[in-house]
């Protein structure tokens, strides 16, 4: 009877998550980490690398964890075990009436570093301070949940739909941004001055009302969603 009820769990689990489908014509040797895998966004130019395939992010019928940022988690994984460094984001489809899913296609690249060190060069200067970008696209799920976003122990915002401020980071080396809800969320931050860190945030279902979700995304993918929300600041 465990082990019926251990596979059943097992198969829950898998289930509230996105399907994924990957369509590889190579896979080449580990070389970077997820979390260190860039992404670029929609409509942008192929970089000069190796195509090694593509990953789509759908909805499974049973679906529950499947924010934007889990899409994008669970493609950063995929990317990793096959040797990918980068992803091209070729489309995205957002929650509706016919499902509460972000939906995500992306193609898995791999890249020289060179590429790699080029795009992450976003510095402000010789300044003794950085800058973080935290926003929230307007979005269907969980459209009237707000939260407050901490960073240490300093509160830096509160965080609603169709929302962007920008907050100066005074404080050097590694911490923490989280937030709470009915269940706490964080992530770790190793801050530079002279750097500026966009932090997208979404909600993501939970068991009364909702969980706050977030990650810190490249320039390449901040910049643009940051300066198209028009909502309050």
């Amino acid at each position: 009877m465990k082990i019926i009820l251990a596979a059943l769990s097992i198969i829950f689990f898998f289930s509230c998550s996105h399907k994924i489908t990957t369509d590889l014509s190579d896979s080449m040797e580990f070389v970077a980490a997820p979390q260190d895998i860039i992404l670029l966004p929609l409509k942008s130019k192929p970089p000069e690398g190796k195509l090694l395939g593509t990953v789509r992010l759908g909805d499974s019928g049973f679906s529950t964890n499947c924010t934007y940022n889990d899409a994008i988690e669970k493609a950063r994984i995929t990317a990793s075990k096959n040797g990918g460094n980068l992803l091209r984001l070729i489309e995205h489809k957002k929650p509706n009436f016919g499902s509460s899913c972000d939906r995500v296609t992306a193609e898995i690249y791999r890249v020289a570093e060179s590429y790699l060190t080029k795009k992450d060069q976003n510095t402000l200067g010789d300044v003794e301070y950085a800058l973080l970008h935290i926003y929230r696209p307007k979005e269907f799920r969980g459209s009237a949940i707000k939260y407050n976003v901490h960073f240490g122990d300093s509160l830096i915002a509160r965080v609603s739909n169709n929302f962007r401020t920008t907050v100066r980071l005074d404080k050097e080396g590694p911490n923490i941004i989280w937030s709470r809800t009915e269940s706490r969320m964080e992530i770790p931050v190793e801050v530079e001055f002279g750097k500026e860190y966009y932090l997208r945030c979404t909600v993501d279902y939970g068991a009364m009302v909702g969980r706050p979700d977030f990650q810190l995304v490249n320039k390449e993918i901040g910049e643009p969603e940051f300066k198209s929300i028009a909502g309050r600041r």
